[in-house]
């Protein structure tokens, strides 16, 4: 298909020549635009906990969380500690144990843990920090 050049002679014929967009152009730029906004809230307001899993004995409502010497370097006073949905801290770090108190029933036991290292937000790892 062949394009003419045309003149315009009047203003009034300017109108007949523009094309103007589409009421569904718009929405799809919109929703582009509210939909990016919405992901980069979300890696801002949004954090990610970084975790250790491992084993923990308790004994007389005590856990005694047992992990390895790399991990114990990882772990601080104060970390939260989640055994059985119940939350507590780690409450010091020794050569070995890690002792966290956390309102169980009295009894011996050893159940699986997760222990919050840090929480970080998503958009920390796009910007490499």
């Amino acid at each position: 298909m062949k394009k003419e050049n045309v003149s315009i002679a009047s203003p009034d014929e300017l109108d007949k020549h523009l094309q103007s967009s589409s009421p569904v152009t718009w929405i799809i730029l919109l929703s582009t635009i509210a939909a990016m906004l919405a992901f980069f809230v979300w890696n801002c307001v949004y954090t990610l906990p970084i975790r250790l899993s491992g084993a923990a004995n308790i004994e007389s409502g005590v856990a005694t969380l047992v992990v390895g010497d790399e991990e114990k370097e990882k772990l601080a006073e104060g970390s939260k500690v989640w055994i059985l949905d119940k939350e507590g801290k780690v409450t010091y770090v020794e050569d070995k144990p890690v002792v966290a108190n956390i309102p169980l029933a009295d009894g011996s036991y050893t159940f699986r843990t997760d222990i919050v290292l840090r929480n970080i937000h998503p958009i920390d790892y796009l910007l490499k920090r």
